[in-house]
């Protein structure tokens, strides 16, 4: 308080409020920018010592007009997200995708992903740039591998079902063997 100039019109508890949160975002900035970490992409530390990361969906991308992917993507940043998830309807096309990927590129330079199992979407989202895909397991390794390596992307892998553990253990190293090596394993806890 001794360092602070106070005001006739702010409270100071929200004075302090705001001098502790600057600092405290000075504080990790820094420990961030010296952390080791696991992966990275697009500038964005993964993993390791780093601190953790907020991944931000949006729902049915291929469904929203460009104006409103591009505003979501933006609130969604605007309100701390480090990276943002492309949510793939089962039913989109892959001019869709392509659509959905080249929006969310000019709308934001934070690493984007693409969730869906759909092996021809996944390609086609690699094919404009998307850096993480979600949701390679057993049934989409195998077609999506060489654009996954092509592409520097990371993929974050599943089990085949959620209560199969061990299928998920199958399922990185199949995807190591076949040259995949930035993983990010998810069990799909229920």
């Amino acid at each position: 308080a001794d360092e602070m100039k106070f005001s006739s019109n702010i409270p100071a508890c929200e004075l302090l409020r705001e001098k502790r949160k600057d600092k405290a975002l000075i504080k990790i900035s820094a420990l961030e920018e010296n952390s080791k970490a696991s992966l990275s992409i697009r500038g964005l530390k993964l993993g390791g010592k780093s601190r953790m990361k907020v991944m931000a969906e949006v729902v049915d991308a291929c469904r929203l007009s460009c104006d409103e992917l591009t505003n979501r993507i933006i609130y969604f940043i605007d309100q701390g997200a480090d990276m943002i998830d492309l949510g793939i309807p089962l039913e989109s096309s892959e001019n869709e995708v392509v659509r959905a990927v080249e929006t969310a590129r000019s709308a934001a330079s934070v690493p984007l992903s693409i969730d869906t199992l759909d092996p021809v979407l996944i390609n086609t989202a690699l094919d404009s740039g998307i850096d993480i895909v979600l949701s390679l397991n057993s049934r989409n390794i195998d077609e999506v591998k060489d654009k996954m390596i092509s592409n520097s992307a990371i993929g974050v892998v599943i089990p085949d079902r959620p209560s199969d553990i061990r299928s998920l253990f199958h399922n990185i190293d199949h995807a190591r063997k076949m040259g995949i090596t930035d993983i990010i394993a998810d069990p799909v806890l229920e």
